[in-house]
């Protein structure tokens, strides 16, 4: 019996709702149809609130971790020769980098492996690989032929031709650290500036 009087109560209620929804579309001239579009239509919003809000938290995330990734001085890896001038630094979690002490200057900024052997320090890289001896010299074999006169000039801002060379894979010439045009240029200009 008390099967019956729930199921009735469940009738009678189920009934009124239907009532009531019918005299609610009949007052604001809607069909079920319209009710249906507008549930989703405010679904839909909401899904796009929430899927815009993830990506704003996501890029404040990243930004943070970034800004602590920077934040953190560099890990000495694996410091070479007496002096240490050079070492291989852990920068970031998944990048280590060649960095000369001496300089405070990232010789490379992507090693991909390295090695001591025999007191020399080869370090490879995917543009260039590096062969450092101690006392100091740096001899930078550039895989590519295109890249290897402005590899030179980068590294001749801060070394000389004692310290390092550039060359290339299966080549023997060395590749000059100075632009001689370009010397000639800014001594040129610092002569005329100073007859003005």
């Amino acid at each position: 019996m008390k099967t019956w009087k729930k199921v009735l109560i469940f009738g009678v209620v189920c009934y009124a709702g239907y009532k009531l929804g019918q005299k609610y579309l009949q007052e604001n001239d809607m069909t079920a149809r319209d009710v249906l579009h507008k549930a989703q239509t405010k679904a839909r919003e909401a899904a796009d609130k929430a899927v815009s809000k993830a990506k704003a938290m996501k890029a404040e995330r990243d930004a943070r971790k970034q800004a602590e990734k920077e934040a953190q001085p560099p890990k000495s890896v694996y410091p070479f020769g007496v002096e240490k001038r050079v070492e291989i630094v852990k920068l970031y979690d998944d990048l280590t980098g060649l960095f000369d002490n001496k300089l405070n200057y990232p010789v490379e900024k992507e090693v991909r492996s390295y090695s001591e052997e025999d007191g020399v320090l080869y370090v490879y890289a995917d543009e260039a690989d590096y062969v450092v001896k101690d006392p100091f010299f740096l001899t930078v074999y550039v895989k590519d032929k295109d890249k290897a006169a402005a590899k030179a000039l980068e590294l001749g801002h801060h070394y000389t031709e004692e310290e390092m060379e550039v060359r290339v894979y299966g080549s023997d010439t060395v590749y000059p650290l100075k632009d001689a045009a370009a010397e000639a240029e800014a001594a040129d200009a610092e002569a005329e500036t100073e007859t003005k």
